[in-house]
């Protein structure tokens, strides 16, 4: 029924959230009641505020139960484990640059150095300093995108890199990836469409990322959501740029709405969802940006502002 087909994936997320909102609602509760264990005199609503607590909590169960655990099992299609090997496949690397001089170079020559890689692409989105230079020394093709923002860049890297591979890499020119990380990711591409990169994984990122106390656990939770949305994959980061998927699947999704700024990523991802595709998140390892960040980084404001985006896509998607 068209109304069910609607209903799946939304009711989980929005009784996802509505769960979490009583559980915050709860903390306060809780807070109050201690209040009064110190002799505190409770706030007229308090009774109010229960009763909201445990209908959030309650209304929040009952939706995203239902939506998992009924209407997922009711329409999900026949899983069938896939099998294409990746043997023999070009693989081209497309790297995002913008003023990266100082980690380009090296970004390059790992990416070339690896036996599987047969071309290196960096985009030159317009570019101050040196990079496109410095990236032509080191051997790659430099590209220019124009349109300025980071999901241009992306964009013109997903492209550069399906016209010259059968297997696509998407990754930043900052020296935050290791090409290295690539083994296991073709590894699972054999099974998969899509093989995306997880920085969320505090054993493989280096104590001086930009994945600090903050950015990692909001990440975890703005992936969280988009996994309740479409459940099946398991997701723990909405922000990774390292993505390894055939050329097949940027060609399904390469003409829907995607944003050209920050919040590429996600909308990304929700593209390839609503295609069907095939998707697996994998950990990888992370380091401190080369250089000054122009995107998130570390800037906590900015942060907000993307994730904020990342969950207006979500919800209304």
């Amino acid at each position: 029924m068209p109304i069910l087909r609607f209903l799946r994936g939304r009711l989980a997320l929005w009784g996802g959230t509505l769960f979490l909102v009583g559980l915050g609602l709860l903390a306060v509760v809780v807070g109050l009641w201690v209040l009064g264990k110190v002799g505190v005199r409770p706030p007229s609503f308090t009774f109010g505020l229960i009763e909201a607590t445990f209908t959030c909590l309650a209304l929040g169960a009952v939706l995203a139960g239902f939506d998992l655990f009924v209407l997922y099992n009711l329409m999900k299609p026949p899983h069938r484990l896939l099998q294409r090997p990746v043997d023999g496949l070009k693989v081209a690397v497309g790297l995002t640059a913008y003023d990266d001089e100082a980690s380009i170079g090296a970004a390059v020559a790992q990416f070339k150095a690896h036996p599987r890689v047969s071309s290196v692409v960096v985009i030159d989105n317009n570019c101050r300093d040196g990079t496109a230079r410095v990236a032509a020394e080191a051997g790659a093709e430099v590209v220019a995108e124009a349109r300025q923002g980071f999901g241009w860049a992306c964009r013109a890297a997903l492209d550069a890199a399906a016209a010259r591979g059968e297997i696509v890499v998407l990754a930043e020119g900052d020296g935050t990836f290791d090409a290295r990380d690539l083994d296991k990711m073709l590894a699972y591409l054999v099974h998969f469409d899509v093989v995306m990169g997880s920085r969320t994984t505090r054993e493989l990122s280096s104590a001086d990322s930009q994945m600090d106390w903050l950015l990692n656990p909001f990440n975890q939770i703005v992936a969280k959501l988009l996994q309740l949305r479409f459940w099946g994959t398991r997701l723990s980061d909405v922000g990774c740029t390292y993505r390894v998927l055939r050329r097949e699947a940027w060609a399904r999704v390469r003409d829907a709405r995607l944003t050209g700024g920050n919040s590429f990523n996600v909308d990304l991802a929700v593209a390839w969802f609503q295609a069907g595709l095939r998707c697996i998140e994998l950990p990888l390892s992370f380091q401190a940006r080369v250089g000054v960040s122009k995107g998130v980084g570390t800037n906590k404001r900015k942060a907000a502002q993307v994730a904020l985006r990342m969950l207006w896509t979500i919800y209304t998607c």
